[in-house]
C-alpha cells in the first residue's frame, strides 16, 4: 500500500493543550501507536517547539493553534482539519488552567472560578460540539 493510501487511513486525533505536560504524553502516545495528532494549543511558538520535539521522535504530530474559550477560533480549527483531514476520530479535551493552585475553597475570588469553568468545562463542551458531526434527526 502506498504512503498516501496510508495516510487517508490513518486515524486522525486531535489533543487539546497537547502542547506540554499530560497532553503532551498523550500525543505522544497516541502518535506512537500510529495515529496522526493534532496537537492544539493557544501559543503557536510552544506549540511548534513540541511538535518539532516529537516529530524527531519519527511520530506524526502537527499544531493547529486553537483558543478553547474562543468560538469563533474552533469553528474555524475545525474547519481546516475538514478540509485538510476529512475526518476526526478521536477527540482528547486536554486543555485546562489552574487559577486558584494553593487558594482555598473559602477565599478563592468568583471571578478566578468563573474564567476556570470557562476554560475547563465550557471549552471542552464548545470541542466536542464543534467536533462531533450533527445527527440529522426525521420528524414523522
Amino acid at each position: 500500500m502506498n504512503s498516501n493510501m496510508n495516510q487517508l487511513n490513518q486515524r486522525l486525533a486531535i489533543v487539546t493543550g497537547g502542547n506540554r505536560g499530560i497532553g503532551r504524553e498523550i500525543a505522544r502516545q497516541l502518535a506512537s501507536k500510529g495515529l496522526r495528532v493534532l496537537i492544539t494549543c493557544r501559543d503557536e511558538d510552544k506549540g511548534r517547539q513540541t511538535v518539532k520535539e516529537i516529530q524527531r521522535e519519527g511520530l506524526s504530530v502537527e499544531l493547529q493553534v486553537v483558543d478553547v474559550n474562543d468560538v469563533q477560533s474552533i469553528r474555524q480549527m475545525i474547519e481546516r482539519v475538514k478540509d485538510d483531514f476529512g475526518r476526526l476520530d478521536v477527540l482528547v479535551n486536554n486543555a485546562g488552567i489552574i487559577l486558584d493552585r494553593g487558594v482555598s475553597v473559602l477565599d478563592v475570588e468568583e471571578s478566578v472560578m468563573r474564567e476556570t469553568f470557562e476554560t475547563n468545562y465550557f471549552g471542552a463542551l464548545r470541542m466536542i460540539q464543534a467536533s462531533v458531526p450533527k445527527r440529522v434527526t426525521m420528524t414523522i
